[in-house]
């Protein structure tokens, strides 16, 4: 099975842009997760992009053109391992 192209965005953003840079994550169907976090980074974002090629296209556009953003960074994804959201229950 092909798997789309995908990347971890770990994004620090200021303080005065959340709102915005939140919605602008909601609208782009490319972005499957995003999650704030605490630590030094402010956000990670998990895209799929048809090539690694349009994963940088898509990244610069989103965070690259902002200058709100002070720094990402991106981890390519090269195989998953696990994916799931379920939470496990007890006694189930």
């Amino acid at each position: 099975m092909t798997q789309a192209p995908k990347a971890s965005i770990l994004v620090h953003e200021t303080f005065e842009h959340h709102r915005a840079f939140a919605d602008r994550m909601r609208e782009t169907p490319q972005v499957q997760q995003c999650y704030n976090v605490a630590g030094p980074w402010d956000y990670v974002v998990i895209l799929a992009a048809p090539s690694i090629l349009e994963c940088g296209m898509l990244g610069n556009r989103l965070f690259k053109s902002d200058d709100n953003i002070q720094r990402y960074e991106t981890l390519i994804v090269f195989d998953t391992v696990k994916t799931g959201l379920a939470i496990p229950l007890a006694n189930a």
